[in-house]
């Protein structure tokens, strides 16, 4: 996610520490930040795909908070799925870079 934001915005500072929602908030505050995009992973399922069949799945939910407000702007739930390779983590990129673009008004052409 972290690298969809930095092609919009000048500056983006990642918070990878597993800090619950309210903690990266106030981490976000002390940094005098804007906005701060939350990711949640949801759901994780790895599966011994190639024998079983059975696919890899992740749902993460991202939102967009207005810091200052202490507002949740815009919510969205991305969902991967992988039959085979790549792992289902690296089907992800694409799913942000489009949400990334939206965010600033970008239309991404459909797939």
């Amino acid at each position: 996610m972290v690298a969809a934001l930095a092609k919009y915005v000048d500056h983006v500072q990642p918070i990878t520490e597993g800090l619950s929602e309210n903690q990266a908030k106030q981490s976000a505050g002390k940094m005098k930040a804007a906005y701060m995009v939350y990711l949640q992973i949801i759901n994780w399922e790895e599966r011994a795909t190639e024998w079983s069949g059975r696919p890899d799945r992740m749902e993460v939910e991202i939102r967009l908070i207005d810091v200052a407000k202490n507002k949740v702007l815009k919510s969205l739930s991305v969902k991967g799925t992988s039959y085979r390779f790549p792992q289902v983590e690296n089907l992800l990129p694409e799913p942000f870079g489009d949400y990334a673009a939206n965010l600033f008004g970008i239309r991404v052409k459909n797939k």
